[in-house]
């Protein structure tokens, strides 16, 4: 399984590329440099659904490993035998795992985010340029 470390060096290595070329000097580089940017915005993007696909798996199988722990075969046998709090506290740590394991991923998810929009501010920018020149 992909970690959220993995996005994160993903996300960056798509968007190391255009920190390199941030100047135009005329409209023709100021294209070549939106249709790169666009590009990025795309491949982010891709990524951004990976980390969410990921996310939504873990939560998934938490979440049922969570509401089978009662009423699977001898659910109401446990329940009687250790009472209901030990089963709701064993959900609520449950609960508290699957935080901690999506955490990660919210995290990437945001930045990709981040990195998408600073690239929307610098496609208005060249954008800007190209309608003054």
């Amino acid at each position: 399984m992909t970690t959220a470390g993995d996005f994160e060096n993903e996300a960056k290595r798509i968007v190391y590329p255009l920190t390199k070329r941030m100047s135009w000097r005329n409209v023709a580089e100021a294209k070549l440099v939106k249709k790169h940017i666009i590009q990025i915005q795309k491949e982010l993007r891709v990524v951004k659904k990976q980390a969410n696909v990921v996310k939504r798996s873990i939560a998934a199988s938490r979440t049922v490993a969570r509401e089978n722990i009662d009423r699977g075969i001898g659910g109401g046998f446990v329940a009687g035998l250790f009472g209901k709090k030990v089963i709701r506290q064993v959900k609520h740590n449950m609960h508290h795992q699957q935080v901690d394991l999506t955490t990660p991923y919210d995290t990437v998810i945001r930045y990709i985010d981040s990195l998408i929009a600073n690239a929307e501010s610098i496609k208005n920018n060249v954008d800007a340029f190209i309608i003054s020149h």
